[in-house]
């Protein structure tokens, strides 16, 4: 496998007196790796162990990392010679090598300064070191700590603050619903208490009883204003629920007066005009017109509703126009509790006992759909179907003899 993109393998004859010129940045791996160069903040060693080819990589400027890299990939067999070369150091034994420390401090930047900021600094340092530690902690304290000071670090003691203006000022700023409590007790304590009469025996015990008089008086006065002051809010709310049903009194009186009449005449005439005239122009004896809104079937009593009548009229087949026009002979609720012949329930026995439908009615519907079915009402759908006009006729021969 070849080496990383940092590993190279570089020829040259001048690195020999560059090696020469260039301090070795970790002198414990001298016997393995020699500096060669520098290059972008980082040393080119050439490794000892290559020899004789002459095998060049980099190494950052503060870690040898690569080069332990390399001796594991390429010199295994050394690693542990490496690892006891880099543990030395570690141990801080003195070095006898006249090099120095490899880490010396550098000075990256140097700028003028004047001689009167040389004699200041000069000056205080003679000062500071005659004085006392405690003197000049307190100078340095006494500047750095004033109340407008940009390095003030503390707020000011509690102890220099006015207490009694603060005290005042919160006296005044008493909360509403603690003095609501304390008029109440007032009130019950009142109440509870009989009335306190003057006693004339001293000077001193007159004078108490007056102040007791006094504040007793000022505890009903109070009382008295709390209580008009309650009916007088208990009432405005009275006022105003009063005006506010008054007012909806007013506006249900006019709608019941003015706007459902208007609106009940206008739903009239739009249902009149929508309605279509009854009177059929084929034979008179088949139907006659009485009513706008309903009809006779056959000349008989029985009347169904125009509507119905129309739509049993548009039903393509006999059995549709006889379920239509049984729901407009009967309504819902009869049609639930009865049958054709009534009776016990065939399904449920415990069940409700059935009604029979009415027999005028049925022999009406009879006669119309299956004695005498008017072929106009069919001209629709072309002819009925033999066998299901006779099997309908059986069906009503035994309800309607």
């Amino acid at each position: 496998m070849e080496e990383s993109e940092q590993d190279s393998v570089i020829e040259d004859d001048s690195a020999d007196t560059e090696r020469q010129e260039t301090r070795h940045p970790w002198p414990y791996l001298k016997e393995l790796f020699v500096v060669v160069g520098y290059k972008n903040d980082s040393w080119r060693m050439q490794c000892n162990l290559c020899l004789p080819k002459k095998h060049e990589l980099l190494a950052f400027k503060n870690s040898p990392s690569n080069l332990k890299k390399h001796i594991q990939r390429k010199h295994a067999n050394h690693l542990e010679r490496y690892k006891n070369l880099t543990a030395a150091p570690l141990k801080r034994t003195s070095s006898t090598s006249d090099e120095g420390s490899s880490k010396q401090l550098k000075l990256w930047d140097v700028k003028r300064v004047s001689q009167k900021s040389v004699d200041e600094f000069i000056l205080n340092f003679v000062i500071q070191d005659k004085e006392s530690t405690l003197k000049v902690a307190e100078r340095n304290l006494l500047e750095e700590n004033q109340p407008k000071g940009k390095k003030r670090m503390r707020l000011p003691n509690k102890l220099y603050l006015n207490t009694q203006e603060e005290t005042i000022v919160a006296n005044k700023k008493l909360d509403y619903k603690r003095m609501a409590a304390r008029r109440s007790e007032m009130e019950l304590l009142s109440q509870d208490e009989p009335e306190l009469s003057p006693v004339d025996t001293t000077s001193s015990s007159f004078t108490t009883s007056e102040k007791l008089e006094e504040e007793n008086r000022a505890l009903r006065e109070e009382i008295k204003r709390l209580r008009d002051q309650q009916k007088a809010g208990s009432s405005a709310d009275l006022e105003t629920q009063v005006k506010a049903l008054t007012k909806e009194n007013a506006y249900l009186r006019k709608m019941a007066i003015k706007e459902i009449p208007s609106v009940l005449a206008a739903v009239k005439t739009l249902i009149a005009d929508k309605m279509p005239a009854s009177h059929d122009g084929g034979d008179s004896t088949f139907i006659s017109s009485t009513h706008i809104s309903q009809i006779n079937i056959r000349n008989d009593a029985i009347r169904v509703a125009a509507h119905c009548w129309e739509t049993a009229k548009a039903q393509p087949t006999a059995k549709g126009m006889a379920r239509t026009l049984l729901l407009g002979l009967f309504s819902i609720d009869v049609l639930l509790k009865s049958n054709l012949t009534g009776g016990i329930n065939k399904v449920d026995p415990t069940a409700e006992r059935r009604q029979p439908l009415d027999p005028k009615k049925l022999k009406a519907l009879f006669v119309l759909i299956i004695l005498k079915p008017p072929e106009e009402l069919f001209h629709t759908s072309g002819k009925m179907c033999v066998s299901r006009q006779s099997q309908s006729r059986r069906l009503c021969q035994n309800v309607c003899p």
